[in-house]
């Protein structure tokens, strides 16, 4: 199994991509970069790891030397737009049941991966060893929002029907971002 190569790779990667967030401020962060650092310390640390994103409408195909892996990105902010004389303007987005609904399809899709993998490449050998889901979302709601925390969506996620296992990455006081990995049956 490749998780503790997930889990050190999310953990080593979660100090750069914090440091950037403070230079670039947070809310102008998205999936996409943090799951850029997140591949250049995967592949620092194993040469022998493969990665293409955006495979098979999937967010990361990694290739080990034996094992496929396929891991799907959720990174949730509070959104706050900027007033052209610098003040905080409206919100974009947020937590909300459409935010987990999504969220719940995307870990069946990824659940009902493998099979779909199969059937696609005809070929029994074409086979997904693990299925991660890694979810970052921002823990506490901005000042001066007053709405639903993402806290609130995702920190009592359990094993359940699609979910073998949740690792939560540790935080410290301060940190704004929650990083959980999920691991698809």
């Amino acid at each position: 199994m490749k998780k503790q190569a997930i889990i050190s790779g999310l953990q080593n990667s979660k100090a750069a991509f914090i440091e950037h967030s403070k230079c670039v401020e947070l809310s102008n962060t998205n999936e996409s970069i943090f799951r850029s650092f997140f591949i250049e310390q995967l592949c620092k640390e194993d040469h022998s790891v493969r990665c293409q994103v955006e495979w098979n409408f999937v967010d990361v195909f990694v290739k080990f030397p034996d094992r496929n892996v396929l891991i799907e990105f959720k990174y949730y902010l509070h959104r706050r737009s900027m007033k052209l004389d610098g003040s905080i303007g409206n919100r974009k987005g947020g937590a909300s049941t459409k935010n987990k609904s999504e969220f719940d399809k995307c870990v069946r899709q990824l659940f009902d991966d493998s099979r779909d993998t199969q059937r696609a490449y005809k070929d029994a050998s074409a086979v997904v060893h693990e299925k991660y889901l890694i979810l970052a979302y921002e823990r506490k709601v901005p000042s001066p929002y007053r709405f639903m925390c993402y806290s609130t969506l995702y920190d009592s996620l359990e094993p359940g029907e699609f979910i073998e296992s949740v690792d939560w990455l540790p935080i410290d006081q301060d940190d704004e971002l929650r990083i959980v990995l999920l691991t698809i049956k």
